[in-house]
């Protein structure tokens, strides 16, 4: 088929051209075809693909292992080849964010306490750890990214909210010689922490569950997850990650630790709410009508 190619610049649009293109042909391969029919000197990584579908809506070609066919192209649409800026890693980005507040948090803990510490900031500073350890992991590990790189204008702004918000805000909040709390670990405390590495767990068996149906379908979403939290909601693991934060900061209570929780549940439901969409216009009339997005029944 012959597909219309423009190359949108700061300026406007600069070079068209028609190229064959196969609706098997995958995105990375495409970006590379038109790097060189439209001479576009930029590194493939900051090009991105977008068309407009017959309902007016852009569609943004970010997997580069899928194909034009995946996206329900029609021959009669127009790629638009635009510069995305520069781009950094996903992966790293991930294990940037994750890293700062694995080593902010627990220097809160060694220099800012004059005083020993008592049960609850020693409780909280393995919470934190914990957390923040198996995030890092799972970026290295577990995490499939359908996205190569991103802006590294996201970087800066994942960086702030993890290093800043958390590290530095929960860190100066739980550990200083002013937080005063019960020492006695009581029956609430007690199941507060169990609560906390219960939900750290399913969030984690979520996980993992996507890494596999990953795996099985090749980085496109062919399998319907059905288990530990997906038969209610389409991202369960942003619902058992809110509620290990909600009883983190029910542990500590502390105005900083519910500010962080809250601003990642705001957060973490527009991410949900444009997956839900995605997810039921993908599978269509085998998507569950009660599943929810994030929060089972509510939202």
């Amino acid at each position: 088929m012959e597909v219309n190619i423009k190359n949108q610049t700061k300026s406007g649009i600069s070079g068209s051209i028609k190229v064959p293109l196969n609706h098997n042909d995958n995105i990375r391969e495409i970006i590379s075809f038109i790097k060189s029919k439209l001479n576009i000197s930029l590194d493939a990584n900051r090009i991105g693909l977008y068309f407009t579908n017959n309902k007016g809506k852009k569609i943004y070609l970010t997997n580069k292992n899928k194909t034009l066919k995946s996206y329900d192209f029609d021959e009669s649409y127009e790629i638009i080849a635009k510069d995305f800026g520069t781009q950094v890693d996903w992966r790293l980005v991930y294990i940037v964010e994750y890293v700062g507040p694995f080593v902010i948090f627990p220097l809160f803990f060694s220099l800012n306490l004059s005083s020993p510490s008592n049960l609850t900031q020693k409780i909280g500073l393995v919470m934190g750890l914990v957390h923040y350890g198996k995030r890092i992991l799972e970026s290295i590990f577990v995490h499939k990214f359908s996205r190569d790189s991103m802006p590294i204008k996201n970087l800066f702004i994942n960086v702030c909210y993890y290093w800043f918000l958390f590290g530095v805000s929960c860190g100066y909040a739980l550990f200083n010689d002013g937080y005063k709390s019960n020492s006695d670990f009581d029956a609430l405390k007690l199941l507060y922490v169990l609560g906390f590495f219960l939900f750290e767990y399913k969030n984690y068996k979520c996980h993992m569950i996507q890494k596999n149906a990953k795996e099985e379908s090749n980085g496109e979403y062919k399998i319907l997850p059905n288990k530990e939290g997906f038969q209610y909601v389409s991202c369960a693991n942003y619902f058992w990650e809110f509620l290990s934060w909600l009883m983190f900061s029910l542990f500590t209570n502390s105005l900083n630790f519910y500010v962080f929780t809250f601003a990642g549940l705001f957060i973490m439901t527009k991410w949900a709410l444009e997956k839900h969409a995605n997810f039921k216009n993908l599978f269509g009339d085998r998507y569950p009508r009660e599943r929810k997005a994030i929060i089972p029944f509510i939202i």
